[in-house]
């Protein structure tokens, strides 16, 4: 058994990316969500959050931003939760940078080559330096598995 113990840190925008999208099966689009604050929001589903597909050549070619109304912070006990309001002239003003979306990507990219999967990775961006908070195999359900998973469905009902 390991123990990591690492330092806390406090992110101005975070989020989750996968580096195929979770949705088409397509492996040639990283898909990045992500809200102001703490990834907590995002990851938990609180927020709705801003979207950039970015294909391999590293260009954007989908941009969804949403309407940010409240951000996770750290309070002033240690690991207390706080959630804030986010102010509204940067509520529909999307939190990533198209720079910053790129370099993501990118950064997901060389992580996917190493594990040899499509991952599912938590970030976070904190005094403009991208931390990398977690990384896990996606798990793909295209049209095809969920078909042939309906199939076999059928197919023990059936058999009952």
């Amino acid at each position: 058994m390991s123990v990591i113990i690492q330092k806390m840190v406090v992110g101005d925008k975070s989020g989750v990316m996968f580096t195929t999208n979770p949705i088409t099966g397509d492996e040639n689009e990283t898909v990045i969500e992500s809200s102001y604050g703490l990834n907590m929001a995002v990851v938990d589903g609180v927020v709705t959050a801003d979207q950039h597909v970015i294909n391999n050549n590293g260009e954007i070619t989908s941009r969804t931003i949403t309407q940010k109304k409240i951000k996770y912070s750290l309070g002033n006990k240690s690991f207390e939760l706080q959630i804030e309001n986010v102010e509204n002239n940067m509520q529909q003003v999307s939190c990533l940078a198209d720079d910053e979306a790129q370099k993501l990507a990118k950064i997901g990219r060389h992580i996917e080559s190493i594990f040899g999967f499509p991952c599912d990775i938590e970030w976070t961006i904190a005094e403009d330096k991208i931390y990398i908070l977690q990384c896990r195999p996606i798990v793909l359900h295209t049209h095809t598995h969920i078909q042939t998973l309906v199939s076999h469905l059928i197919v023990i009902y059936q058999m009952k």
